[in-house]
């Protein structure tokens, strides 16, 4: 099985940068057009980018990377072949520097399929490809046309300088000509791109042939050594540092940027901020959005490290997607994909909102239209889920996503939620709607008491009730017990929840395995395995903090990126691999259980 780097930008993704040989199997841009991303992918076992050269001396390269990010490499047994990809941040191009080994082409590009994924990937069963050699001033490049009907997007791969170009297709292998070869395809096929300098493949992304080319020539425009200053500047104004764990450390800001890149993008076509699970289709509900995870595992992170990028997130929290919050999932233009109310997702926008207004009071978002009245929409339909026999506010799904076990449909962690949003939400509603602050207010403190009356039994908290009154004992990583201190509804020293927290992680606990990577598991992956949520949680929980750093130290993980549940005994992926927003909390939990200050905030 090959070992992935996933890089990117805003733009442009590369999820499968193969560790082994520098192959690059797919890239994908998020077009609103198509409610997700648009993937194109190499011919059968071919990847869509191939170094011949490289694969010659496959698994004799070290990575490495610049900023926690860049992914650079060298030659072990000769370190001067080295070279480096780069995908300077907020451009619509990226490009690759690979030694010159001989061995036939410096590079291969096979195109194949065509996916476009929105939470589940579709291949595109006829796309039709235009070939174009593109000629501009004294530079010259390949742009390949997608069709689907209408033109989808254009990709250009251009070496600086003199190189040639070949077409290889069924009818065997021809040279492309500037201003001359078009070629028109629907089948799979290669080009091989052989460069007379040192090779350099830079790669564009746009709407149309001009489009894309142009982009492919911002370099040398700029020249790529000073693209790659610019991008390294970039991160390193972005950078978390972690005294003392230099472990810890390149964890924190490898996943940082792996959630601001592959948990975000921009939409080629209309160049809008987007939020996603993951732009990687190894997270196997990829490009979709769910607002728990963008608003409670992604944001906190972003919001203190990267302050544009937080902004921008909450601002498309409560624009595209605010009409149908709390409801399962959704595209990333906002309309529903998955239907069932979740509680917790719609309470994750007002509880990013409170955040935001604790960091940067005097910015004031409340006083846009738009989102104060998000937020008294929201508010009026939390109103709608109050089960008045018990004061508590019910949900159709659980955090996971799963169907309510044993009809027990109010739950505690939802409910300690609520109180969390209407306290914090208390400087924000005295100013734009004083009646509103009231109620507020006085629900809080009648749900806070409505949970110590009705979800605490035997001593401890438990999971949930039912209309009944009959309980449930249970945990989940996406909405944990163990959070209700960091959600600030109890001190992390209240006798009920050291209880709760004593009974989960002993023996009696089914969803809990001894090993050396154990953390709580649950019924979502069939096998409980332990969850990396949950290793976040025991951190930001203030009472296993050492025990969930220590498991974020040692687990692999996905090649040091988050997946969602590991194995027992290794700490390697089991499910969920690339989840983009879980490498949020990833970040968030490892800075605040390490007590850093993220820099970036003012950015």
């Amino acid at each position: 099985m090959s070992t992935y780097i996933p890089t990117g930008n805003e733009y442009l993704s590369f999820p499968t940068l193969r560790q082994e040989d520098g192959a690059i199997e797919s890239l994908n841009v998020a077009l609103m057009k198509l409610d997700g991303l648009l993937e194109v992918c190499g011919v059968g076992d071919e990847p869509l980018i191939a170094c011949p050269g490289m694969q010659k001396e496959a698994g004799r390269w070290n990575w490495r990377f610049r900023e926690n990010w860049i992914p650079e490499f060298e030659n072990t047994r000769h370190p001067a072949l080295r070279g480096i990809f780069c995908a300077p941040p907020g451009e619509r191009f990226a490009f690759y520097r690979v030694p010159h080994l001989g061995h036939g082409p410096d590079f291969r590009i096979s195109v194949g399929e065509v996916y476009q994924t929105a939470n589940i990937r579709h291949r595109l069963p006829k796309c039709d490809f235009v070939i174009r050699m593109f000629g501009w001033a004294f530079e010259v490049g390949l742009v390949i046309d997608i069709y689907a009907g209408s033109l989808l997007a254009s990709l250009s791969f251009r070496c600086p300088g003199d190189a040639k170009y070949f077409f290889e297709g069924e009818h065997g292998r021809e040279e492309l000509v500037p201003h001359q070869s078009q070629i028109t395809t629907s089948g799979p096929f290669s080009i091989g791109i052989e460069c007379k300098g040192d090779p350099m493949l830079v790669i564009g992304a746009n709407l149309s042939t001009v489009g894309a080319m142009s982009a492919g020539l911002e370099v040398p425009r700029v020249p790529a050594d000073e693209w790659l200053r610019r991008a390294e500047d970039w991160l390193r104004a972005r950078h978390v540092s972690v005294p003392g764990d230099a472990v810890l450390e390149t964890k924190a800001n490898r996943n940082g940027h792996f959630a601001r890149f592959f948990a975000m993008a921009k939409t080629l076509d209309t160049g809008e901020v987007v939020s996603m699970t993951s732009r990687s289709h190894r997270y196997y509900v990829s490009s979709a959005y769910w607002d728990r995870d963008s608003m409670l595992w992604l944001y906190p992170f972003l919001v203190r490290n990267d302050k544009a990028h937080g902004e921008a997130l909450l601002r498309y929290a409560f624009g595209r997607q605010l009409a149908d919050a709390g409801i399962h999932s959704r595209y990333i233009s906002g309309g529903v994909l998955e239907f069932g109310f979740e509680l917790d997702e719609l309470l994750a926008p007002l509880v990013a909102l409170a955040g935001w207004n604790r960091l940067y009071p005097k910015d004031a978002l409340w006083e846009e239209p738009a989102i104060r009245a998000g937020t008294l929409s929201l508010i009026e339909r939390l109103k709608r889920w109050r089960r008045e026999a018990f004061g508590l506010y019910a949900t159709e799904l659980m955090p996971t996503d799963d169907r309510i076990e044993g009809g027990s449909d109010l739950l505690t962690y939802d409910n300690a939620l609520v109180v969390h949003v209407l306290e914090n939400l208390q400087p924000i509603l005295e100013k734009i709607a004083p009646p509103t602050a009231a109620w507020a207010k006085s629900e809080a403190a009648a749900v806070r008491a409505a949970v110590r009356k009705h979800l605490v039994r035997d001593g401890m908290f438990v999971w949930g009730m039912d209309a009944q009154g009959n309980t449930e004992i249970y945990d989940e990583a996406a909405g944990s017990l163990t959070l209700l201190p960091y959600y600030g509804f109890c001190a992390k020293d209240d006798t009920a929840y050291r209880s709760t927290v004593a009974y989960l992680y002993s023996s009696k606990y089914p969803y809990l395995r001894s090993g050396p990577f154990s953390e709580l598991g649950n019924r979502h992956t069939g096998t409980p395995h332990p969850w990396v949520l949950s290793a976040c949680n025991s951190v930001l929980s203030g009472v296993r903090v050492k025990e969930g750093l220590d498991f974020l130290r040692r687990a692999p993980m996905d090649n040091g990126i988050a997946c969602e549940a590991v194995n027992l005994s290794t700490g390697a992926p089991e499910t969920g691999l690339h989840f983009g927003t879980c490498a949020g909390f990833v970040a968030h939990a490892i800075v605040t259980g390490c007590g850093c200050e993220p820099v970036g905030s003012d950015q």
